[in-house]
């Protein structure tokens, strides 16, 4: 994979400030459409898929995709924290004051709207990921690794990364995964530090997602997806391709043991058998 697939699925570039902000309101007709993806995640409260990009918010309902609040939000490190629960960053929409960083953001009611939380015009988390009241994020100002534990007040620094992308473990919270160039990282120390993880894919992954295996007692799944859009699983105690994308993807996530959501050229699509083939449920827009 090149050096720069996984900042292209994590919406990440090399350390540095981050040019520009979200794109202005569009003649009428000329909507831009998501723009380049950064994000893609499920909110259990009405069941629909939300995707995140550098022109916006938009839920996918029945009737394809809608823009949230005619709003323009270059919106980056997005995710899902429970049920309309949504946590990003990025930067603002050019007619909507602010600095240019937008730190970390929450919105409780689908992105309708969103409030401040800490960090504004200091950090810009190109990936963010919730384990409870622990957030780890990447800051691409800097290329480090910063953790909260609660709920994004207050942080701690943590190792310099550069451009990965971070998953914590869904039952150990001081447990992360990082996609990096250099192959799969691991911390047990909440993105303090981190070592090269022992099992490492057959291909550099751009990102690694978990999702909760059918049974209370049983451990998380872990899925990833590489620069080419290969899809891996791994079950103790190797990782195994399972399936493809039909391109390179923009952003991955797992919705369930075996069933994914994926965005590229193509637009946004879907697998129920572990990305073994794929169903587009959403064209590209713009």
């Amino acid at each position: 994979m090149p050096l720069a697939a996984a900042a292209a699925v994590a919406g990440c570039a090399a350390p540095g400030p981050s040019p520009g902000t979200g794109t202005p309101r569009q003649e009428a007709g000329s909507d831009p459409g998501f723009g380049h993806v950064h994000g893609i995640d499920l909110n259990p409260a009405d069941g629909l898929i939300y995707v995140a990009g550098h022109n916006g918010v938009f839920r996918l309902g029945p009737e394809g995709p809608h823009r949230i609040a005619d709003r323009y939000q270059d919106t980056m490190g997005f995710v899902v924290a429970g049920p309309d629960l949504f946590l990003a960053s990025g930067h603002p929409d050019v007619r909507e004051p602010g600095p240019t960083h937008l730190g970390l953001i929450r919105s409780t009611d689908r992105a309708q709207t969103w409030a401040s939380v800490s960090l504004a015009g200091e950090a810009d988390f190109h990936s963010l990921t919730v384990t409870g009241a622990t957030i780890c994020g990447l800051n691409s100002t800097d290329g480090l690794v910063m953790r909260s534990d609660d709920h994004g007040e207050n942080w701690r620094r943590g190792a310099e990364l550069g451009m990965a992308y971070l998953e914590a473990d869904p039952d150990d919270p001081l447990r992360v995964l990082a996609t990096t160039p250099d192959g799969l990282q691991e911390s047990t120390d909440g993105g303090l530090t981190f070592t090269a993880a022992s099992e490492q894919p057959p291909r550099l992954l751009a990102v690694v997602d978990h999702t909760e295996e059918d049974g209370a007692e049983a451990d998380p799944v872990l899925a990833g997806v590489d620069g080419d859009g290969g899809v891996w699983e791994f079950r103790d105690p190797a990782w195994s391709q399972t399936g493809a994308l039909p391109g390179a993807p923009q952003a991955f996530t797992a919705l369930a043991p075996g069933r994914y959501a994926a965005a590229t050229a193509e637009g946004v699509l879907t697998s129920d058998d572990g990305g073994r083939t794929w169903r587009v449920i959403t064209a590209p827009t713009g």
